[in-house]
């Protein structure tokens, strides 16, 4: 019998204020019949972000151990949220799952042109449990906050209320319902890195903050502030890259609403936080986004940068679109985009700004 060697990367996160938590070991065992994929990988939920939420140390991944079964192990404070994807892109499918410590077992269908998750572990049935009662699809779709607050005074010990809330702050218009949410939560919960993380990091700050002035280097190489545009724009930021897929989407909604209140008094300024200019300048040109203001900012990961754009404005994910009022304040912070909207809160925003400014 041959036997093949399993190399593991590990990814090791340093908890210097919960260091005294209890680490729980955990293995997952994922069932999967699909022969094409050959390599699992396992990550944070929410890997694209600047910061780790469970403070784990997982190996992240696993090849085929037998019988169509994958393993992956590690540690992890609390319930967590994670993702399963495969190496290829070819083969690319994205799945949001919750483990628990101590062993679990999960199995993946393939069905139609989708996969299936299925489970039997208590974290799993009140992950679906939670996707019913927000009348959501996953978990990183809009929650309403009403119905949000309603979940967690009936379940405020539920670790899946908690990653639910962390990227809802700035997508709901009432912001004062997170304060709400948050006095729910039990102390176990309050006491994790995920709640103290979305605590500092989500939680909205006062919207009449002074934006920054420096936004970056322009396509002609020049310096571009905010300070030119107080008192005559409101402005919108758009944050992306060249890279990112629904930041490119994006694109035509934004031109829409370009034509639609430039002359009215929008000014849109495109921040890119590609490292390669050459790619962020053939994605301009490639988008036709020349008309309105395009520049460059190579800090989005300098995380050991405090001072970075992406800090300064509180971006935690590409697209962001931030809205500043003619007095420089932020007035809208707007994260993510779904072709699936019909009418955004950006939307909503601009045409109440401008709904009564003729040409």
């Amino acid at each position: 019998m041959k036997y093949k060697i399993i190399v593991f990367s590990f990814i090791f996160i340093t908890i210097p204020i919960y260091s005294i938590c209890q680490e729980h070991h955990f293995i997952l065992k994922v069932n999967f019949d699909d022969s094409t994929i050959k390599t699992l990988f396992i990550g944070e939920a929410y890997y694209y972000k600047f910061e780790s939420y469970h403070a784990a140390k997982i190996k992240s991944d696993s090849s085929k151990v037998y019988q169509n079964s994958y393993l992956f192990e590690g540690t992890t404070l609390y319930p967590t949220a994670i993702r399963i994807f495969p190496l290829h892109s070819s083969q690319h499918f994205n799945k949001l799952i919750f483990i628990d410590t101590g062993y679990q077992e999960i199995t993946i269908i393939k069905k139609d042109s989708d996969y299936v998750i299925q489970s039997n572990t208590a974290v799993e049935k009140e992950h679906r449990k939670f996707l019913n009662e927000m009348d959501i699809k996953t978990i990183d779709d809009k929650i309403n906050g009403k119905k949000l607050l309603s979940y967690v005074q009936k379940n405020p010990n539920s670790y899946v209320a908690l990653f639910g809330i962390i990227n809802q702050a700035f997508r709901y218009s009432y912001l004062p319902i997170f304060k709400k949410i948050n006095d729910e939560f039990i102390e176990k919960i309050k006491g994790t890195i995920a709640f103290q993380y979305y605590l500092n990091n989500y939680s909205p700050k006062t919207v009449s903050s002074l934006a920054p002035d420096f936004l970056g280097v322009s396509l002609d190489h020049k310096i571009v502030t905010l300070s030119p545009f107080i008192g005559k724009s409101f402005v919108l930021l758009d944050f992306w890259a060249s890279w990112c897929g629904p930041c490119r989407e994006m694109m035509p909604d934004l031109k829409h609403l370009y034509q639609k209140y430039h002359l009215k008094g929008l000014q849109i300024i495109s921040i890119s936080f590609d490292t390669d200019s050459t790619d962020w300048k053939k994605a301009v040109r490639e988008e036709g986004i020349q008309s309105w203001i395009n520049v460059i900012s190579r800090e989005y990961y300098s995380l050991q940068n405090p001072n970075g754009l992406h800090v300064k404005y509180g971006i935690k994910a590409i697209p962001t679109t931030i809205l500043i009022d003619k007095k420089g304040s932020i007035i809208g912070h707007y994260e993510g985009y779904s072709k699936n909207d019909s009418e955004s809160d950006l939307d909503r925003k601009l045409d109440e700004i401008f709904r009564y400014i003729s040409l």
